[in-house]
C-alpha cells in the first residue's frame, strides 16, 4: 500500500507543478497581450497627434491663400492691374 500511496504522491505533485507552470504560461500570454495592445494604442495615438498636426497646418495655409486671394481682389490692385494691362497692349 506504500507504493499507492508514493505513486499517487508524485502524480499528484506532477499535476500540481504542470497546473502551476500553465497558470503562469498564460499569465505571461496575458501580459505579453496587455503590452501589444499598449504598443498599438500608442502608435494610433502618435498617428492621429501627426495628423491632427498636419490638418492644422492646412488649415492654416488656407486661412492665409483666402487671404492672399482677398488682397488680390481689392479695387486698388484691380485699378492697378487694369493700367499696367492698359500700358502693356499700347
Amino acid at each position: 500500500m506504500s507504493e499507492q500511496s508514493e505513486h499517487d504522491s508524485s502524480t499528484t505533485s506532477t499535476s500540481h507543478v504542470a497546473r502551476f507552470v500553465a497558470a503562469i504560461a498564460l499569465l505571461v500570454a496575458i501580459s505579453l497581450a496587455g503590452v501589444a495592445i499598449d504598443n498599438r494604442e500608442l502608435a494610433l495615438k502618435r498617428r492621429i497627434s501627426l495628423e491632427t498636426f498636419r490638418a492644422d497646418q492646412l488649415e492654416t495655409k488656407a486661412v492665409q491663400l483666402r487671404l492672399y486671394v482677398e488682397q488680390l481682389q481689392t479695387p486698388e490692385r484691380l485699378k492697378m492691374a487694369m493700367e499696367a494691362a492698359r500700358r502693356s497692349t499700347r
